[in-house]
């Protein structure tokens, strides 16, 4: 598969922000999107997690207040997108006309999807950007506002459709943004090459399966594997703005490439066949040397129909082996047990027979937490 990795993904477009009277600011509610509708009830698509979203609202049940709010986007749990949606309006916060608003009792509003508050880790990525987190008011019930200001999104979206989440492009104010947060960085951990992994995760084991055979290839190319769960940010980021080669595979966890240096030699394993187009925003704005890698054998039928969403399978590949340039003996994925499991568990038949049978499920959590952890202990 052919990728556009190569392609700019700036976008050279002069932001404003709209302001409108007796807007409405809706939160995420089951299969309804978040984001703004109008006084009249037009959802305006800018306005949701991806940018080209829509939704009906008929002007009941709701609550007004007689303030005025600035819209800050509708953000997203997941750590990938703290460094990509949740930042994407915070350049309005730094403009005089925004202290202004603030001054004058202006409340700073977002949605989240899900509806969750935010982390830990974003309320410190937010500070390290300038912004803070306490001030941001989460709105749970559908809301109306005297005036909304929305500002443009620093972070722009294509259309998305079910093959496709979407091309994403960039705006000088995203980079702005990206900059303030770097120069925060602190040299308290330092390391040439690292390998960041999923593989701690017990969550994760059904979604992504045979990351720590690709561990042991970068293992043996000098990478230390570093699981990022158990580092605390400043760590993470500490690693990742000083190494001189960063590997992982592609996904949120790609997205801290963010904060390495120019020029960093950036390794990123694929699981699945698609681009990730906020990756390579990250790749153009950090401005690294990345090089991608086919290490899977990622096949359908996927979660909620899209191929993002999993199950990955990832192995030993002759792209792996010849990007390494190690003797490597791998076998191939068909002559796998754990692969032909993979396909197996997603038919509806095995899925229906395991889908209440807790010994299945232990056995597979134990397996994948010893492949895990052998793979840990040969560090």
């Amino acid at each position: 598969m052919q990728l556009p990795t190569r392609r700019s993904c700036f976008l050279d477009k002069p932001l404003g922000c709209p302001c409108y009277d007796d807007a409405f600011v809706l939160p995420h509610e089951d299969t309804l999107v978040a984001g703004v509708a109008t006084s009249s009830g037009t959802f305006i698509p800018s306005t949701g997690l991806d940018g080209n979203e829509h939704r009906a609202f008929d002007r009941k049940n709701y609550v007004r207040r007689e303030v005025d709010a600035i819209y800050m986007s509708c953000f997203h749990w997941v750590w990938g997108h703290y460094l990509t949606d949740n930042i994407k309006r915070f350049w309005f916060l730094y403009t005089k006309e925004c202290k202004q608003l603030l001054e004058q009792g202006a409340l700073l509003v977002f949605t989240c999807v899900c509806n969750k508050d935010i982390t830990d880790n974003g309320r410190l990525i937010f500070g390290m950007a300038d912004v803070d987190a306490s001030r941001l008011h989460l709105v749970k019930e559908p809301t109306q506002f005297r005036r909304l200001y929305v500002p443009d999104s620093s972070l722009v979206h294509s259309e998305l459709t079910m093959d496709s989440s979407g091309e994403r492009y960039f705006t000088k104010e995203y980079v702005q943004t990206i900059e303030r947060i770097k120069q925060k960085i602190e040299s308290s951990v330092i390391k040439d090459k690292i390998y960041f992994s999923r593989t701690g995760l017990r969550s994760n084991f059904l979604r992504e399966t045979g990351e720590w055979e690709i561990e042991r290839v970068f293992r043996k190319k000098g990478y230390e594997i570093i699981r990022p769960e158990t580092l605390s940010l400043k760590e993470q980021l500490s690693l990742l703005a000083n190494c001189t080669h960063f590997a992982t595979t592609e996904g949120s966890i790609a997205h801290n490439a963010i904060f390495c240096k120019p020029h960093t030699s950036v390794e990123i394993i694929r699981k699945a066949d698609y681009v990730n187009y906020y990756q390579l925003v990250i790749n153009e704005v950090a401005d690294l040397d990345v090089t991608y890698i086919d290490a899977h054998h990622t096949t359908p039928p996927y979660g909620d129909n899209h191929i993002w969403f999993g199950p990955f399978y990832m192995c030993v590949t002759s792209y792996l082996k010849r990007w390494s340039q190690l003797k490597i003996c791998y076998v191939p994925y068909f002559f796998k047990a754990t692969y032909w499991w993979y396909q197996l568990r997603r038919t509806s038949f095995i899925a229906k027979w395991i889908a209440n049978r807790n010994i299945v499920h232990k056995w597979e959590l134990r397996y994948w937490s010893k492949c895990a952890n052998n793979s840990q202990r040969e560090l």
